[in-house]
């Protein structure tokens, strides 16, 4: 049962997982995250300290463990971004335009190379994000020369730079600061924070500083399909009752039908009048949520995850 580099798996994943959907990315580096072995230097409040009053006994200043779980948390964090850089590196064609003007114009070779520009231009990129509708930039101004922690978790998150919640995101920014469990709101990221925090897993070791056996890495991307299709039918139940426009609970067929259109663009009209037939209630001729679910269920129906997720976005934000 080898014990694999999470940058290896990373990569893996990016191959195998990641296409699916945003939420299976989502739920892999989760779980993968819970799996993982960290070797880092223990926080100095971790370190009992010898005295003549408690040589030989257990007693001692107590322990310490969420700064432990705080350096796990930054350590994560660093591999995820350097997990990102390697793939842009390695693959121009998969660089969008902020990173491929930043590698070709400086004509770099080698791989390290490559990653540090990439860093450097993302940081750019991600406070040219921040900035926009500033009002400092509007008038022509000098933009900002930082960026809050909670919008730079948001970001990081929204261009699928890293796919953990946005909640563990900017704990993990803020703590690379030495800031601790400050409010993200409170603490203004520069580029030296960004390019310390990028760079933690290499200061903590290198590669071996985060890995995971091969058998709990198989549990992380079983848990992470078994999630998404949990995901997944909670979405669908979710958008039904976005269109139960009487909020009686129940879709008529033209509701039904309007649904259907949207989440299963290949299903024929005729189709969709025999699902509905199949599953109505026999009493009111309507449909449920609970019979909708279990329908998509039996009959193995599946969909696009995001487009799933945009969609519900989008519809409630229209109410």
């Amino acid at each position: 049962d080898l014990a694999l580099s999470v940058q290896l798996l990373l990569a893996a994943a990016r191959d195998a997982l990641y296409h699916r959907s945003r939420a299976t990315a989502r739920f892999f580096e989760c779980s993968l995250f819970a799996f993982t072995e960290f070797f880092v230097e223990a926080p100095p409040s971790l370190a009992r300290e010898a005295t003549e009053d408690n040589v030989g006994s257990s007693q001692g200043p107590p322990l310490r463990m969420d700064e432990l779980q705080q350096k796990y948390e930054v350590l994560y964090l660093s591999h995820l971004l350097k997990a990102y850089l390697a793939e842009l590196a390695q693959h121009p064609e998969m660089q969008p335009h902020w990173a491929s003007t930043a590698v070709s114009a400086l004509g770099l070779a080698t791989q390290e190379d490559r990653e540090v520009a990439l860093l450097d231009a993302l940081w750019n990129h991600l406070l040219v994000s921040s900035a926009a509708g500033d009002l400092r930039v509007t008038l022509g101004l000098a933009p900002p020369t930082s960026v809050p922690a909670s919008k730079l978790a948001d970001l990081l998150v929204q261009e699928g730079i890293v796919f953990m919640p946005t909640a563990f995101v900017a704990a993990a920014i803020v703590a690379s600061t030495g800031a601790g469990r400050q409010d993200p709101l409170s603490i203004e990221i520069t580029q030296i924070d960004f390019d310390r925090l990028g760079s933690n897993w290499s200061m903590q070791g290198g590669e071996q500083s985060a890995v995971c056996r091969e058998s709990l890495t198989l549990w992380a991307a079983i848990w992470a399909l078994a999630l998404e299709r949990s995901h997944e039918l909670d979405l669908l139940g979710r958008i039904f009752v976005s269109f139960d426009d009487s909020g009686d609970g129940w879709l008529q067929y033209s509701e039904f039908a309007a649904l259907f259109a949207i989440i299963f663009p290949s299903v024929t009209k005729a189709e969709t009048e025999d699902l509905f037939l199949f599953g109505a209630e026999e009493n009111t001729g309507d449909m449920t949520r609970e019979v909708f679910v279990s329908l998509v269920l039996r009959l193995g129906m599946t969909s696009d995850l995001d487009g799933l997720e945009d969609v519900l976005a989008s519809r409630q934000g229209n109410r």
